[in-house]
């Protein structure tokens, strides 16, 4: 062997000696990553919901609409709504098209959360009423 192909052959070692522990330690801090974003989702869907009646006016709603094109273009419509609370606080929120649809600009109403996200605006009624509702199940076995 020349001294250039054991340059070449001692670059290559020492390239591999580098690079693996490199991938050993971005695997487990990939790992650990995971681990902690596991944790979060389970602490998240192991607390109860939290509701929260506001009183609230629609203070806006706009829309805007832009094509998507992978294979077919497919027009997409993004709809917010912002709401003005009882306390001066703007809330906003993405809604779906028929939500903006159903609702009018200075629309009072009960505006409902559930861990800050929009669950319901209008009187409350429905959402209340089940709340008051006990549920109850049988036994499978005294059937």
């Amino acid at each position: 062997m020349t001294e250039s192909d054991w340059i070449i052959l001692i670059s290559v070692v020492v390239g591999v000696a580098i690079l693996i522990p490199v991938i050993v330690y971005s695997i487990k801090e990939g790992r650990k990553a995971e681990q902690i974003r596991r944790k979060q989702i389970e602490e998240e869907y192991a607390k109860e919901p939290e509701y929260e009646f506001i009183n609230a006016r629609v203070l806006t709603k706009s829309s805007s609409s832009y094509y998507a094109s992978f294979r077919q273009p497919k027009l997409i419509t993004e709809c917010k709504v912002v709401f003005l609370t009882e306390t001066g606080e703007e809330k906003e929120f993405f809604v779906s098209k028929e939500f903006y649809q159903s609702i009018e600009e200075n629309q009072e109403g009960t505006l409902v959360t559930v861990n800050g996200n929009l669950f319901d605006f209008g009187d409350g009624q429905e959402i209340e009423e089940t709340e008051e509702v006990e549920i109850t199940t049988e036994d499978e076995t005294s059937l």
